[in-house]
């Protein structure tokens, strides 16, 4: 039986107002002439009928230049 994938590595968002919010770095991709792309996945609550709130995640493709950190470290590329 095959070892479990590794977790999502942890990491650091940063919002436009200067807020850090740490979040789930899943994969990268790059596009030949363009920058390196990042999928992670945000944490976000839902609200699903009152008084219920459900915790979710939002994931989405984002550029280094959003991310605290060094992500060139993660996963097989370059």
């Amino acid at each position: 039986m095959p070892a479990p994938a590794p977790p999502p590595a942890p990491i650091t968002l940063l919002l436009p107002d200067g807020q850090r919010l740490t979040v789930r770095l899943y994969e990268r991709a790059k596009d030949r002439e363009g920058p390196w792309a990042y999928r992670i996945g945000a944490p976000m609550w839902q609200c699903s009928g009152s008084p219920h709130i459900e915790a979710k995640e939002y994931t989405t493709w984002v550029t280094a230049d959003v991310l605290d950190g060094d992500c060139k470290t993660f996963g097989s590329g370059p």
